[in-house]
């Protein structure tokens, strides 16, 4: 079940419905007999909403309706999470979600086994944890990936960039399209990242290219 409303004479079975309930159940008690103010903190933090006692039924109702639709945007929520986890885990191209502030909210498993961590590792991490790089490090080096994300937050725009990161499996060398989150008022909140590793392509490209250059004949 998903939604379950108690009287007071079930509070005695509460801490057993709780275990045995789904975790997104909700358990709503009908306080009939003005017992709130005496309720136990153990008890209260069981409870997903407390109704006192209401005599007029629209009131009835529209908490009843409230409750349906809140249950019914957490399984809309489930879903579409599923959906992008399934969608971006899909690609074998690096794809990840930032905050404005450029902590990531969620990656694919591509990204987490290029960087060699779990998504739990990297849920609320920024690019210096993540990467295994120090700021002095990333300093001194040809890395712009911070770069741009800010130039990406300034133009409001998607953008395509060549970068060049430290990873577990050494440097590679990626070609990114990051885009920019929006939110309800239109500013920037955050970007969306994703990049094709060009590392084996670019190798290639560059051996093909000496063994031509040092032919001792014409060659096209």
């Amino acid at each position: 079940e998903d939604i379950f409303i108690l009287g007071p004479e079930h509070l005695v079975s509460l801490p057993g419905l709780k275990k045995a309930a789904k975790p997104t159940a909700r358990i709503v008690l009908l306080d009939t007999a003005g017992q709130e103010a005496t309720l136990p903190e153990s008890l209260i933090s069981l409870l997903d909403e407390i109704w006192p006692l209401a005599a007029n039924p629209a009131v009835v109702a529209m908490r009843v309706k409230s409750l349906l639709n809140n249950a019914l945007l957490s399984k809309k929520y489930t879903l579409l999470q599923h959906c992008l986890d399934t969608a971006i885990d899909t690609t074998p191209d690096l794809v990840w979600f930032k905050d404005i502030r450029g902590e990531h909210l969620k990656v694919n498993d591509a990204f987490c086994r290029v960087v060699g961590k779990s998504k739990k590792e990297v849920t609320g991490r920024g690019h210096y944890y993540i990467w295994d790089i120090e700021p002095d490090e990333y300093a001194e080096s040809e890395y712009v990936c911070l770069e741009t994300e800010e130039e990406v937050i300034a133009r409001a725009e998607t953008c395509i960039f060549d970068e060049i990161v430290k990873t577990k499996l050494g440097m590679r060398q990626f070609k990114t399209r990051k885009s920019p989150i929006f939110g309800e008022d239109g500013a920037v909140i955050g970007t969306v990242g994703i990049a094709y590793d060009m590392t084996d392509i670019t190798n290639s490209s560059a051996e093909v290219e000496i063994i031509l250059q040092n032919l001792p004949f014409a060659a096209m």
